[in-house]
């Protein structure tokens, strides 16, 4: 008798610990033993937040679920869709870097030099200027000058194309600058190109980085050539101007 008794109390106690187990654990919605813990209906190996009723996928991977992620196709969450992201993994920025540049002919009619800087123009609007740490570069005519200038420009993500214009100018102040010719392409003197960012290549008045404003044909010392030496790609940074270096050789 004492036996059936302990029996009966032995499985008694086995189904409490059943009902408990199946009351923390689950053995319907939201479960562990159906392996879906936050009861969303969607098993814990393929929700991508196990312990979120709210959310179980993410479909661009970036930690967001979709249910509350604006950009749901949107790995970098920049507010463009991968589909028409350009840097799907950043921020789309343009560098652009001027390495070497030269004057050609004598720009000014007493000094044997020149005093040169840069402006950079971005979809015709100007967008900084490159020099010598806030003053021109003093440069001797026909010798070469490194100067390692970087500056990034930060672009929508979705735009392929960037209208570019470089221009190289002879400070005279306080009489009018002199702009130096670096185009060899055609009549003017700055130099226009347009950059895909798709390709990291550019059109234009200079294709291979190397302008020289004396492939124009005009070599008269009043076509004031100069060549520069610079480089334009993709960049997942934002805008900046950092420092940079000079020497000087002759070419």
């Amino acid at each position: 008798m004492v036996g059936k008794r302990l029996q009966a109390s032995g499985i008694a106690a086995l189904l409490v610990m059943v009902s408990i187990l199946s009351g923390c654990l689950g053995t319907g919605n939201g479960g562990w033993f159906t392996g879906d813990r936050d009861g969303d209906g969607i098993p814990d190996k393929d929700d991508a937040f196990p312990r979120d009723p709210s959310e179980w996928e993410d479909s661009d991977g970036d930690g967001w679920g979709d249910n509350s992620d604006p950009y749901p196709q949107d790995y970098d969450n920049d507010g463009f869709t991968d589909a028409t992201d350009i840097k799907k993994n950043g921020d789309a920025a343009i560098k652009i870097s001027l390495t070497r540049f030269g004057v050609m002919d004598k720009v000014d009619y007493v000094l044997p030099r020149a005093d040169v800087f840069f402006d950079i123009y971005i979809n015709n609007r100007l967008e900084t200027r490159i020099d010598d740490d806030g003053h021109p570069w003093r440069a001797t005519i026909a010798q070469l000058y490194t100067i390692n200038s970087i500056f990034v420009y930060n672009i929508d993500d979705d735009q392929q194309y960037t209208n570019i214009t470089i221009v190289m100018w002879d400070a005279d102040w306080p009489l009018r600058n002199d702009m130096i010719d670096i185009d060899g392409h055609d009549g003017t003197k700055e130099l226009h190109i347009v950059f895909d960012a798709l390709t990291g290549t550019w059109t234009g008045d200079d294709t291979d980085g190397h302008a020289d404003g004396r492939d124009d044909g005009v070599r008269s010392a009043g076509d004031d050539d100069g060549v520069l030496w610079y480089d334009i790609e993709l960049s997942p940074t934002t805008r900046r101007t950092p420092g940079h270096s000079v020497s000087s050789r002759s070419p």
